[in-house]
């Protein structure tokens, strides 16, 4: 079962997971990045929740939603509460806003990612596999994506801008 922690308790989340050795690109602030802007797209939210993890290998995953409630016309309650009773947890975001995701749980990464592109929340994604990937998804409708090597970077931008997206890469 996906594991919920609520907001006080996103430090231990961090922690468990180990983010800031993982990551240590974010911390110094000097990550090179893809920025994939979908707001205006017709593709579909879903179809872009399943390529934010079809890349990986089994990754473990920790989300962390930090900024909700902006477009209040464009969130369900009734949906993201009934996720979240799946989870196990109940409540909503503004309770669990960060969560765990073991490798067996991909289809309620993609469930919770959806859901998130749909109602314009925006989350820090820690892909934790074989190869350390953060996705930060952005209330305004667009993802920035950071890796930690050269070699993974040329992939997945090639990967992105086989979409019909605006693709950007900023240093």
């Amino acid at each position: 079962m996906v594991k919920s922690f609520r907001k006080d308790q996103i430090k231990d989340a961090l922690k468990l997971t180990q983010v800031s050795r993982r990551f240590p690109f974010l911390e110094r602030g000097d990550a090179r990045y893809i920025r994939v802007i979908y707001e205006d797209s017709i593709i579909s939210r879903a179809f872009i929740a399943k390529r934010m993890i079809e890349f990986e290998n089994n990754p473990r995953a920790l989300v962390i939603a930090n900024e909700f409630g902006i477009w209040p016309s464009s969130e369900d309650a009734n949906l993201s509460e009934a996720l979240f009773q799946h989870f196990g947890c109940g409540g909503n975001v503004h309770i669990f806003p960060c969560h765990l995701f073991r490798s067996d749980e991909m289809a309620d990464l993609i469930s919770f990612l959806h859901i998130s592109l749909l109602f314009g929340w925006g989350c820090d994604v820690y892909l934790l596999g074989e190869s350390e990937v953060f996705y930060g998804l952005d209330h305004d409708g667009f993802i920035d994506i950071c890796v930690n090597s050269e070699e993974i970077f040329s992939v997945y931008l090639e990967r992105w801008k086989e979409l019909d997206l605006k693709v950007q890469v900023h240093n």
